[in-house]
């Protein structure tokens, strides 16, 4: 079974293949109340679940993935893209 580091905090369910790495994502955020912090706040926290992430991905797609390179400008677009995402699966 592969564990989603970001959904596995908030102890749900994991969507199925791939898009568990969708749903990981937007569960890197905080939520109110929750107790659990932003896990894109800052370049260590990134790192550690972009490439725990990856590793799941990897282990449910069977795709070859390099390995994860993610500087300052890369987390901010990363964050971007998580805000963005969010809002669209919100309005859905």
């Amino acid at each position: 079974m592969t564990i989603w580091p970001a959904t596995v905090r908030y102890a749900l369910e994991a969507a199925p293949g791939g898009l568990g790495l969708v749903q990981d994502l937007l569960n890197t955020a905080a939520v109110e109340g929750s107790g659990h912090g932003d896990l894109l706040a800052g370049p260590d926290t990134a790192r550690a679940w972009a490439e725990a992430a990856v590793a799941g991905w990897t282990a449910v797609t069977a795709q070859p993935v390099p390995p994860v390179a993610l500087d300052a400008d890369g987390l901010e677009e990363l964050r971007a893209f998580r805000d963005d995402l969010h809002r669209v699966t919100a309005e859905a």
